[in-house]
């Protein structure tokens, strides 16, 4: 008996990951110094402000790297589209980030306390202004081949 594997997939596969290895996707408050600190300062929190960490970046790119990744075909790419791909990773992912906004960090944000609800007159964490919300972005890197 003898079997034939067709591995050309894993080929692909592998030369798609090379490529892509070369090639940085950031995610997150990218050109906006003020609204940097403040997305670190709510990822983290702070504690003698009574800011409780409320991730806004890792867990929700965590929690859905599935779909950030799923519109990803892994053949064999050229330069061109893999940067395409990158640019839908970074689209997915700046997706998911807005959705922790709309849903209180997929319900794992804490309230926000008596006092802050009172002054701000509602109950939305990471919500004041907006500008946070708007300063998220995403930066396609393509490194040269060493």
């Amino acid at each position: 008996m003898e079997f034939t594997i067709d591995n050309s997939g894993l080929k692909n596969l592998e030369s798609f990951c090379d490529k892509l290895s070369k090639t940085s996707i950031k995610i997150g408050v990218l050109n906006n110094p003020k609204q940097a600190k403040k997305a670190y300062e709510n990822e983290y929190g702070v504690i003698s402000r009574h800011i409780p960490p409320r991730s806004n970046v890792q867990f929700p790119i965590e929690e859905n790297i599935g779909y950030i990744l799923k519109d990803v075909n892994f053949k064999d790419f050229t330069d061109e589209e893999i940067r395409a791909n990158a640019d839908s990773i970074g689209d997915n992912g700046l997706e998911c980030i807005q959705k922790a906004f709309d849903t209180k960090g997929y319900g794992s944000w804490a309230d926000n306390s008596p006092i802050t609800i009172a002054i701000k007159g509602r109950n939305e964490p990471l919500v004041d202004t907006g500008e946070l919300r708007k300063s998220y972005s995403y930066e396609v890197i393509n490194e040269k081949a060493s």
